[in-house]
């Protein structure tokens, strides 16, 4: 107890910023969805985010291998060759998923045709939520940059894309105030991600 106010509070409370920040991105889209599509069509995109939440579960198992691995690559090889590493391992994940993007929207089609009826609307956003899942899986950046003490930048790219995704936002009532649709929010949460990845790498 004596020694705890000596303890490094601020990587921690980074960490804890960077987290909430994250949290806010992955889910705005669904909280625009809630506010602006009616229930039934509310519901379809719930069903069809479902990928998503897998996607993020399959990101989890993989990084809970990965990071310890990044770490101890950072340890001995350094920064630069840590960099390369997170930047094959990406590329790999990318080029695999991509291979099963194909069969995975072959198999939620027919899923939903076959035992979710209703939900039927919902396969018009599939194809964006598998590139978005495999976007997702595929970002190790985050990690690359907590390994590397780098907590405060991914706090400013964070914050950056929930700025941008407020702008794009506002603009896009401003200048479309047409009704929206569950592909035009899928649409903004798979531009946003990209943003993110990209400025990130």
């Amino acid at each position: 107890w004596r020694r705890l106010s000596q303890a490094a509070w601020s990587p921690a409370l980074m960490i804890l910023y960077v987290s909430i920040a994250g949290y806010m991105i992955i889910n705005v889209d669904r909280w625009i969805a809630a506010q602006c599509l009616s229930a039934h069509t509310f519901a379809q995109y719930s069903f069809a985010w479902s990928i998503l939440t897998i996607a993020q579960s399959v990101q989890l198992v993989i990084n809970s291998s990965l990071f310890p691995l990044l770490a101890r690559h950072f340890g001995v090889y350094g920064e630069s060759s840590t960099y390369f590493l997170c930047v094959k391992t990406s590329v790999v994940i990318l080029v695999v998923g991509a291979a099963v993007v194909l069969p995975a929207c072959l198999a939620f089609d027919f899923a939903v045709k076959k035992w979710f009826t209703s939900y039927q609307q919902a396969l018009a956003v599939m194809p964006i939520f598998m590139t978005l899942a495999l976007i997702r899986i595929s970002d190790f950046w985050s990690s690359f940059l907590l390994i590397s003490g780098q907590e405060a930048l991914l706090l400013k790219l964070n914050l950056a894309c929930i700025v941008i995704y407020a702008v794009a936002w506002f603009v896009w009532k401003s200048f479309f105030p047409v009704s929206l649709t569950i592909s035009k929010v899928a649409i903004l949460a798979l531009l946003i991600s990209v943003v993110l990845y990209v400025l990130s790498a």
